[in-house]
């Protein structure tokens, strides 16, 4: 399970958010990465899987404050 949450990151987080310091990122850019991997056609399950890892992120940031 967390060698796919690896992969998750790597494949698919990491190349739309890895120029963004983790407390920019807000509800909208992961909206937009969410609309973006629809686009690419990834099914349902697996962009849902792509954000799991992200909930695990410390609470004080952005991010976490918007899932």
């Amino acid at each position: 399970m967390i060698r796919n949450y690896g992969l998750a990151l790597r494949l698919r987080v990491l190349p739309a958010l890895a120029d963004r310091r983790l407390a920019s990122i807000d509800l909208a850019d992961l909206l937009e990465l969410q609309e973006q991997l629809q686009g690419d056609g990834l099914s349902a399950s697996v962009i849902r899987n792509t954000f799991v890892p992200l909930q695990a992120i410390p609470a004080r940031s952005a991010l976490a404050r918007s899932l």
